[in-house]
């Protein structure tokens, strides 16, 4: 960053550097003692002294002001410089990433400061003393510990705040909802379903959803489908009508698609086995999204490897390899095939269904499953969704029916009695909604029913 040595200081108050800073006090302090344009400067002592001293819970504008004062700033010094701290202190993680790079220079440099101070005749004692030196560093590609009563709970506190957002499926949400706290966007959430169920109607449904909401998202298709073909569901999903309409009304699906997304949305459309992970990740990184939908991770193309070669391994990798995007809170969703068993059986899709490897399940943050419920010869597709993984959510499930290219939830006793439809049938979105209200209404009169007749036996026990 472009600032100066005092300025950078500053940023060091942000919620995201505090932590840092404070854990690496003793290099920082050295940093700015040997710097000749700082070494000296009493406000330069103030701020140091009061990240050594104070919790940042505790550093407020009365703080501050006393610190300003202290540091002989006149009055309209101390309102810049205020206004300065409240810019740095309200930048996001992303904003404020510049400045840890710039302070995780200024801890190095006084580390090797003091290194050619104490050992500059001697190269191996240098060299010793730079490897085993203690550092704290929110840096995770530095191999490092943090004891417990150091954890950064500042950045862990914002980052509940700024990188949740609710989405477009309820029983997503109440996995997640407390307080305003839904679906953390730092995450990689795998989705599981049987070829035709629908994990790519759903994967695009989450992505048109962020992107209308502003976040910048790619959707990377591995599955030989053409760009007209993802217009084709994204209209169906976006505004409810089939397919055949959506395909023989495309150039105005288009515009009203863009209408909603305007540029937040990126397709990557791709044959498969000819995209690599590394590839996938590059693009996402370097594109500056903040949503990833990978559909799906079994055509992924294996660097090195046959397609049917160390499939274990290679999965293992691909999915460690995918763990960055969520360290740089990017919401990660990969679409996967369970085992052919699994489905084929017509069984509930469990999290031990997951294929190819094991570390896709160890380290996915939460696995939703799709599985279809109604039987071969109903013409409704009816399904079981839940959540079978939920490291920051309880493990909630629902019943959808798939109309077209839209999922809608619907009561289970519901589904029992449409999986008995022999017949071809259609409903729209709205006849379909309405099924479900009458169907929970009735539940409800029920359960009233049933209430006032055990009460009813309660006072009149001989009746």
């Amino acid at each position: 960053m472009n600032v100066n040595n005092e300025s950078l200081l500053l940023s060091f108050f942000n919620q995201y550097l505090f932590n840092e800073a404070k854990q690496n006090i003793e290099h920082i302090e050295y940093f700015y003692q040997t710097t000749p344009s700082t070494s000296g400067n009493p406000f330069i002592k103030e701020l140091i002294d009061s990240i050594k001293n104070y919790n940042l819970d505790a550093i407020g504008e009365p703080l501050f002001r006393s610190i300003l004062a202290r540091g002989g700033k006149t009055q309209q010094e101390a309102d810049q410089l205020m206004s300065e701290i409240l810019k740095w202190k309200q930048y996001n993680r992303e904003e404020i990433a510049p400045a840890a790079k710039d302070m995780r220079d200024v801890i190095s440099t006084a580390i090797i400061r003091k290194a050619s101070a104490r050992f500059g005749n001697s190269s191996t004692d240098f060299l010793k003393y730079l490897k085993n030196v203690n550092v704290s560093t929110g840096d995770t590609e530095i191999f490092s510990s943090t004891s417990l009563d150091k954890i950064d709970i500042n950045s862990i506190i914002a980052d509940s705040k700024d990188s949740s957002v609710k989405t477009n499926v309820d029983f997503i949400n109440r996995a997640y909802e407390s307080n305003g706290y839904c679906l953390p966007t730092a995450q990689l959430m795998v989705v599981s379903a049987s070829p035709g169920s629908g994990k790519t109607l759903f994967c695009m449904n989450l992505a048109l959803w962020f992107a209308s909401i502003g976040k910048k998202t790619l959707y990377v298709s591995l599955a030989d489908q053409s760009i007209r073909d993802c217009l084709v569901r994204l209209g169906s999903i976006a505004f409810g009508i089939t397919f055949k309409e959506s395909n023989e009304n495309i150039q105005e699906v288009y515009n009203n698609l863009v209408k909603i997304t305007g540029s937040n949305l990126d397709i990557s459309i791709n044959s498969a086995g000819t995209i690599s992970v590394d590839q996938v990740i590059n693009l996402t990184m370097t594109g500056g999204y903040k949503c990833l939908f990978l559909d799906y991770d079994g055509v992924l193309k294996v660097e090195g490897k046959s397609a049917d070669e160390n499939s274990y391994n290679a999965f293992g990798d691909i999915y460690n390899a995918l763990t960055v995007l969520p360290r740089n809170n990017i919401l990660t969703v990969v679409a996967t095939q369970p085992k052919v068993s699994s489905y084929s059986q017509g069984g509930i899709i469990t999290m031990a269904d997951l294929s190819e490897s094991s570390k896709k399940c160890q380290v996915a943050d939460c696995i939703v499953t799709i599985s279809r419920i109604s039987s071969n010869d109903s013409s409704l597709a009816l399904f079981d969704a839940r959540f079978v993984k939920n490291r920051r959510g309880s493990l909630t499930k629902t019943t959808l029916i798939r109309n077209q290219a839209r999922f809608i939830e619907i009561p289970r006793g519901l589904a029992e009695q449409l999986k008995m439809e022999t017949e071809e049938v259609s409903y729209t979105d709205q006849q379909i909604q309405a099924m479900a209200e009458r169907f929970k209404q009735q539940e409800q009169n029920i359960k009233q029913a049933i209430k006032q007749e055990q009460k009813q036996r309660h006072d009149n026990p001989f009746t």
